[in-house]
Formats: C-alpha cells, sequence, structure tokens
C-alpha cells in the first residue's frame, strides 16, 4: 500500500492534518471516530498511509484482505499489532481470533489499561467499504463501543457500510 500511494511524496493536506489533530486532542473527548468519506481516487488511502508512517498508528488497509473470506486475517493482523505494541498475551492458537466474537474488543480494552494518563491508542483503517463485517456487528468487528483512550480512524466510499457506534463518528468528506 505504501509503495503504490508513493507514501514517501506525500504532501498537503494540512488543514486535515489539523481537523485530525483538533479531534484527538479535545480534552472533551476520551475516545472516538474519525471518519473520512470521499470517492475513489480523493486521496484517503495517501493521506491514511501518511499518518501511519509518520506516527506509527496501528493500521489496518482493507484492500490487503479485503472483503468477508479474509475477515479473520484481517482481524488477526489488527489484534498481532496491538498485541505486540501493548505487550499482551494473546490467545493460543491460530484460531484464538475469529471473527464472530468480541476478542478484539477485549483486546483493546486490555491495551486501554496499559495506557497512561495522556498516551492514546490510534488506529487507521483504511477502505471499510471493501471489508468484511462480522455477523450483526460492525465492519471489521469493530466495537461499538471504545475504551477510553482509544481512537478510529477510518476511511469510506461514499457507499452503505456497517458502522453502529455509542457516539455518531466525526466525519469529514473529502472531494
Amino acid at each position: 500500500v505504501f509503495h503504490r500511494v508513493r507514501v514517501d511524496e506525500f504532501v498537503g493536506r494540512e488543514w486535515l492534518t489539523a481537523r485530525l489533530d483538533a479531534f484527538l486532542n479535545n480534552p472533551a473527548r476520551r475516545s472516538g471516530v474519525f471518519l473520512l468519506v470521499g470517492e475513489a481516487g480523493v486521496g484517503k488511502t495517501s493521506f491514511l498511509a501518511h499518518l501511519v508512517r509518520e506516527r506509527g498508528y496501528l493500521y489496518l488497509f482493507a484492500e490487503q484482505a479485503p472483503g468477508e473470506a479474509n475477515l479473520g486475517l484481517a482481524l488477526r493482523s489488527l489484534a498481532a499489532q496491538i498485541a505486540t505494541r501493548y505487550r499482551i498475551e494473546t490467545c493460543a492458537g491460530r484460531d484464538a481470533l475469529s471473527p464472530d466474537n468480541r476478542w478484539l474488543d477485549r483486546l483493546l480494552r486490555q491495551a486501554a489499561g496499559k495506557l497512561g494518563a495522556d498516551e492514546k491508542i490510534v488506529i487507521v483503517c483504511d477502505g471499510l467499504d471493501e471489508a468484511g463485517a462480522v455477523p450483526g456487528g460492525n465492519v471489521l468487528g469493530l466495537p461499538s463501543v471504545l475504551p477510553d483512550g482509544v481512537y478510529l480512524v477510518l476511511s469510506q466510499r461514499p457507499s452503505p457500510v456497517r458502522l453502529s457506534f455509542r457516539f455518531a463518528p466525526h466525519m469529514v468528506r473529502l472531494e
């Protein structure tokens, strides 16, 4: 993904970075969802790849594991990043994380419990419209309630995506 979008050549979007930073640093907000919506080609993936490269955010690009068939692979990838970064002992075995359970939610809660007072977990998920969803749940199995200190930075094309959060996402439309 980083090579395809030429992340090393990324420039601009200072206004979008400022809006994201204002969202993440709002003292009245303890967790939340920042959602970029735009047609193909407006720079959603490039911007998110830039954030991941520059800030070291955890990430999942749906193009790497698209659709329902790859949901387990996508979740295992994200879970491995969380478990590694926050030194969490995961369940043993390859099938410990299945797309039909709340393991990702529990893992995020464990990681959030290790945060210091001003620390945050920021997870970038690009291409929600290309990703699978858990039965009866959100796309990528994203929890509907985020623990304090956990922020999601998401992107999708303007098409229906199964997303339900306790609080409405902060949406930014890219033209």
